[in-house]
Formats: C-alpha cells, structure tokens, sequence
C-alpha cells in the first residue's frame, strides 16, 4: 500500500494544525500514554499524582508556547482544558493528601465539590454555546422571513398602485364635458357669439340678457 493513499486518514488528524506543528496529533497520544504509565506502573498514589500534575505542567507550557492550530479560537480551547486538567488533578492531590491526614473533612468535602464542578464545566460550556448557536440560527432565520415578507408586501403594493394608475389613465376625462352654469361662463359666450345673428340662446342665458 502506498503512503499517499493515507494520506486523506493523516490529514484527518492533522489538518486542524499549522503544517509546522503536525506533530502535535502524535504528541497528544503520548501524553495519554504517559498517563497511563503514571496512574498504572507506580503503586504509589501520591507519586502518580505528582507526576501527572508535573505532565500537565509541561503539556501546557508546550501548548501556549506554540498556539499549534490554525484557529486561535481552537487553541484557547486546549489552553483552558489544559489548565481544567491541572486543577482537577491539583484538587485529588489536596484529597488524596486530607483523607490520609483526617485533619479536615470540611475541606476534603469542598475539595470534592469544586473537583465536580471543573469536571462537569466544559460539558456546561458546551451546551451553552450549542443552544446559543441554535437561538442565533433561530433569530437569523426568522430576520430573513421577515425581510422577504416585507420586500414581497413592498413590491405587491407598488404593482396594485401602478396598476391603479393605469387604469385612471385610460379613463376618459368628464371635465370637458361638464356644462357651464356659472353666469360669468354664460356672458362670456353671449360676448363670443354676438356676431352671430342666427345664434338664438336658451331661455335661461336670455334672460341674462340686458
């Protein structure tokens, strides 16, 4: 089997990262095994926990010093479980040392509590961005409707104006044909007309007549 024939496999993988920092997909999976060597080889509880913390001290050290991936966003992500990681580990050390000791079960408690609550803080995390993503996608959708049913209202009442001007074009015009009443109308069509002596005028524009 050739090697580029992998290749859409190694670019699954890698292809979140720069192309001078692909190494860190293979690196990643030698910090879970060094972790499982520290929590698996050494018998020692209190030995494991502190070569754990000493990893992750160095994971995220290594980590903010080259920002491997493309995304800033991505590389703030891995920064901020890195340093759950510490905490978490940091916290069952401080346990693991009160249950020996039995000096302070109050503390031991709280301990525990704030343990669970880093543990459970990126699922929380995740959630919340899931569900503001989604009410986001929601509102964007709705906006979209709402200004395609407005430019579609726009452009329906501009047809039915044009449309209305139109037709009150073609209708003929009835001032022309409205008879004149007014006397100064009918004086100035008696002056028009006086040299026309075959001109006889209705009785009414008669009387007008001095």
């Amino acid at each position: 089997m050739k090697v580029e024939k992998l290749k859409p496999i190694f670019d699954g993988f890698q292809g979140c990262f720069d192309d001078k920092c692909r190494f860190f997909a293979g690196l990643y999976f030698l910090y879970r095994i060094i972790f499982v060597c520290a929590f698996s080889l050494i018998d020692v509880p209190l030995a494991s926990l502190a070569i754990a913390q000493v990893v992750v001290m160095i994971m995220t050290a290594v980590h903010l010093k080259f920002q491997p991936y493309r995304k800033k966003f991505h590389n703030n992500i891995d920064g901020c479980l890195f340093l759950l990681l510490g905490m978490i580990n940091i916290l069952t050390l401080i346990r693991y040392v009160e249950s020996i000791s039995q000096s302070e079960r109050n503390v031991m408690i709280l301990t525990g509590y704030i343990q669970l609550f880093f543990v459970y803080l990126p699922i929380f995390i995740f959630i919340f961005l899931l569900c503001s993503l989604a009410i986001k996608k929601h509102c964007k959708q709705n906006y979209h409707d709402i200004n395609s049913r407005k430019s579609f209202l726009t452009s329906f009442n501009f047809s039915n104006s044009r449309s209305l001007n139109m037709e009150n074009s073609h209708e003929p015009s009835t001032e022309s044909y409205v008879a004149s009443t007014s006397y100064y109308d009918m004086d100035i069509i008696k002056n028009t007309d006086d040299t026309d002596d075959d001109v006889n005028f209705r009785d009414e524009l008669q009387v007008l007549d001095p």
